[in-house]
Order: structure tokens, then sequence, then C-alpha cells
């Protein structure tokens, strides 16, 4: 099993959903959901496919054939 390192994660939000950027066929598609969507992402992978250059180093590759477990905690500031 693989866990992430301690402090190590990725977030982005944005006002529109997933399914309305899957949806979107040009930049103006995109439209404000009325909402806040929060992805958070325990593991990335460097780019890199070995077809349009070399792979990433081997610290930066994640093997997806072992388990992955990913944990966080959202604490209010008010």
């Amino acid at each position: 099993m693989i866990h992430c390192r301690k402090n190590f994660f990725s977030f982005s939000a944005h006002n529109y959903s997933n399914k309305t950027l899957r949806k979107a066929k040009h930049l103006e598609d995109i439209k404000d959901d009325g909402l806040v969507c929060l992805n958070i992402d325990g593991f990335m992978r460097g780019t890199g496919t070995n077809s349009c250059g070399p792979n990433p180093l081997k610290q930066y590759r994640i093997d997806f054939k072992d388990e992955l477990s990913f944990s966080f905690y959202i604490i209010p500031l008010m």
C-alpha cells in the first residue's frame, strides 16, 4: 500500500462542476454554476509518457498496481 507523504496534496476550487467542464466544447461554454467545486488529489504523477519525452523520475511515479490510501482533515477557521 502506498501512503501519501505527510503534508503533500493538491487541490483546486472552481465555480463550475466537473460535469459542466466535461460538457464544454469551448472556453466560453464554461459558466458559473453558482457553487464551489473542490477537487482534492492525494496523488499526482509527473507528466511524461515516453511517447512525447522521457518518463518522470522514479520518485515521481505511482505504481497503480498497489492499493492507494489518502486522508485529510478540513477544519473550520471560524
